[in-house]
């Protein structure tokens, strides 16, 4: 490994951020991470370890609808544009996040962070994730799940949407060189816009990776 790694000596639990461009399928491969019973008992008959799934959208979206956020947040998540990298993770924070870690619990991030700026204010907190998961998909597969996932709940399932979101995704990505550099091991890129893979292989890859994690962590919880 290059360089120096920050997690907490306090972390007993596993911490994996999963990105992608809107409609890549973060929600879907989380979901099913969740209902692995496979994954919940991997150290041994009679463990179970908890798996918790936030998604930074869905949680957004509903700290809103709480109305407890400042005006110029509550407007800058009605209109899905970049937050400030300590704004979001006091967010984040205010889920959980840090006891569920204590209490030596896997928690996925879906949908987050959205550039680098979120990721660093996310490293001063938490420290580096244990795995960090980067969804590839085509444009326009991603555009038809995007459109497809869409209902009247959800104010974001137009084309004019996802066409900023995507250009915004691709123009400032957070860096997957900079954790590479870091740590190789702990960046996984899945191609799920493939027609050669089915979701069920794509699933596989990503499970197959996690195991790896769970079993064998690539640095030592504890410091």
């Amino acid at each position: 490994m290059v360089g120096e790694t920050t997690t907490p000596k306090w972390r007993k639990g596993h911490l994996m951020l999963v990105v992608g461009a809107p409609g890549a399928g973060e929600g879907t491969m989380c979901t099913r991470i969740v209902s692995d019973d496979e994954l919940r008992t991997i150290h041994g008959p009679g463990t179970s370890i908890k798996v918790r799934h936030i998604s930074v959208g869905d949680l957004l979206r509903q700290v809103k609808a709480a109305g407890v956020l400042p005006h110029d947040l509550a407007e800058k998540v009605e209109k899905q544009t970049l937050m400030a990298g300590g704004d979001i993770v006091k967010i984040i924070s205010s889920a959980g996040v840090q006891d569920m870690l204590n209490r030596g619990e896997v928690v996925i991030l879906d949908g987050f962070p959205r550039n680098m700026d979120q990721l660093r204010g996310f490293e001063e907190k938490f420290g580096d994730p244990d795995l960090l998961v980067s969804l590839r998909c085509q444009r326009q597969l991603a555009l038809e799940r995007y459109i497809g996932r869409h209902d009247a709940s959800r104010p974001d399932g137009d084309v004019a949407l996802f066409e900023k979101r995507c250009d915004e995704f691709e123009r400032e990505p957070w860096d997957l060189e900079y954790y590479k550099a870091r740590c190789d091991e702990c960046v996984l890129e899945v191609d799920v816009g493939s027609l050669s893979a089915s979701i069920d292989d794509n699933y596989r890859t990503l499970k197959q990776c996690l195991v790896q994690h769970l079993k064998s962590p690539w640095r030592k919880n504890g410091g």
